[in-house]
């Protein structure tokens, strides 16, 4: 459960439309960043308690704003099979769609992408705010999500805050 926490929070704002393979200027900013490796000394006991409510609350915006999407999927009269199978057809020509796209699917399909392209832009916004709300600057929070990533040690102490 740990490590699929960490997973979420690097790839926070990878979410659904960001694997959907959209243009680079349709794709919100990130919040998680490359950030330089920083050392786990200089990483506070309040600071890593800030971190680790952080991560609940971004994983809690993230699951928000994947129902939302699936909502919209389901809203345009879209399974998500079908809705797949279109979105597969657009990344590689080389995949037809049994059956065919129609007009119709075509522009019901645009208008989940530009929804989830709305939702995700709210949901960063909201992830950024939630990172400073807990006293963390987002560069601080790259910096210790790294520094977590890549040492079993705090790895562990956040885990035992996220228990608690």
């Amino acid at each position: 459960m740990f490590k699929y926490l960490l997973t979420a929070a690097s790839a926070i704002a990878f979410s659904f439309v960001g694997a959907m393979g959209l243009p680079a200027q349709a794709q919100p900013p990130t919040l998680v960043a490359q950030a330089g490796i920083s050392n786990a000394a200089s990483i506070s006991s309040q600071e890593l308690e800030q971190f680790a409510t952080a991560i609940e609350q971004l994983l809690v915006l993230e699951q928000t704003a994947q129902q939302r999407i699936a909502s919209a999927i389901e809203n345009q009269g879209f399974s998500r099979e079908r809705f797949g199978q279109i979105y597969q057809a657009q990344q590689d020509s080389t995949v037809t769609p049994d059956p065919a796209i129609s007009a119709d699917e075509q522009q019901r399909f645009e208008r989940v992408v530009e929804t989830a392209i709305e939702i995700q832009e709210e949901v960063q916004q909201q992830k950024q705010q939630a990172v400073q709300n807990q006293g963390l600057d987002l560069d601080r929070f790259n910096e210790i999500l790294t520094a977590v990533q890549e040492d079993e040690a705090l790895q562990q102490q956040v885990e035992q805050m996220l228990q608690q």
